[in-house]
């Protein structure tokens, strides 16, 4: 007669996992609660219970687990040292780094983790360059004469020159003397430009664009093609995924437009075409 050990289906583990939008993921289970992005320690047996905050050394102790990824820090995105180390995963130029403490003009190290991309500390080996590179721009030099520049320098060099440029018009707008009603239709007049920073992003991917049109609540429905395919996306206007427009398994809000579209080269040269879920 066989004995059944029923301790090994009650085991009772104690473990560091990220909550991020309300779930996290430790190996095959799924935890779901209404609670603040961060990681935690949760209790995982019959029943899981999220115990407290993971303290730093808890975190630190889980990210080293981890492969990083180093690139330089835009806002909340990240900007990869090789665009490769991106592409190869189905990602666009840049992704979002939950709990980015990176200031502009450094490089970070990140981890990714149940798709998501992490945080983890600052780079070293790269402060000498770019700080060169960051008295330039406050200067408002170019790179024409600077030898050895990336691509990934480059690009994070235009956005944020097209961050700066976009501030400093704003900041025009609200010093002159104007109504609030002249004011407010001016600075939608910026936003109704975005049309065109969304055909940019686009061709940059290596889409062919269509259109974009505005929808309700700040979003955007953007056609576009993928070989001989035609696909309608609708994204957020921090250029965020809300629904992809052909089939990523439920992953779309994980993907930029950017990433969606690079994704979708892939797709096609592994299976000759995208399932469309939208027509």
């Amino acid at each position: 007669m066989n004995i059944i050990d029923l301790k090994r289906f009650t085991k009772t583990e104690e473990v560091v996992v990220l909550m991020a939008s309300g779930q996290g993921k430790y190996k095959e289970r799924v935890i779901e609660k209404n609670i603040d992005d961060g990681w935690y320690k949760v209790t995982i047996g019959n029943e899981i219970k999220v115990e407290r905050r993971a303290t730093l050394l808890e975190i630190n102790e889980e990210l080293e687990k981890h492969k990083t990824i180093t690139g330089y820090s835009f806002g909340s995105d990240f900007i990869p040292v090789n665009f490769e180390n991106l592409f190869s995963k189905g990602y666009g130029e840049t992704v979002p780094v939950l709990f980015n403490k990176g200031e502009p003009w450094e490089a970070i190290r990140v981890a990714e983790i149940n798709k998501r991309f992490i945080y983890v500390d600052v780079a070293f080996g790269f402060h000498r360059a770019l700080v060169h590179l960051q008295k330039l721009f406050e200067a408002e030099q170019t790179l024409l004469n600077e030898k050895n520049i990336s691509p990934e320098i480059r690009y994070m060099w235009l956005l944020l020159s097209l961050e700066r440029d976009t501030w400093r018009h704003l900041a025009e707008l609200e010093a002159l003397k104007l109504s609030e009603r002249e004011k407010k239709k001016r600075a939608e007049e910026f936003r109704l430009n975005f049309s065109e920073r969304i055909k940019v992003v686009v061709e940059q991917a290596g889409g062919v664009f269509i259109s974009a049109t505005k929808q309700a609540n700040n979003r955007y429905l953007v056609t576009w093609r993928s070989g001989r395919q035609t696909v309608k996306s609708v994204i957020k206007e921090n250029l965020r995924v809300e629904h992809a427009g052909y089939c990523l398994s439920n992953f779309d809000k994980h993907h930029s437009l950017q990433s969606l579209i690079n994704l979708s080269k892939v797709y096609r040269e592994e299976s000759g075409s995208l399932y469309l879920t939208r027509v």
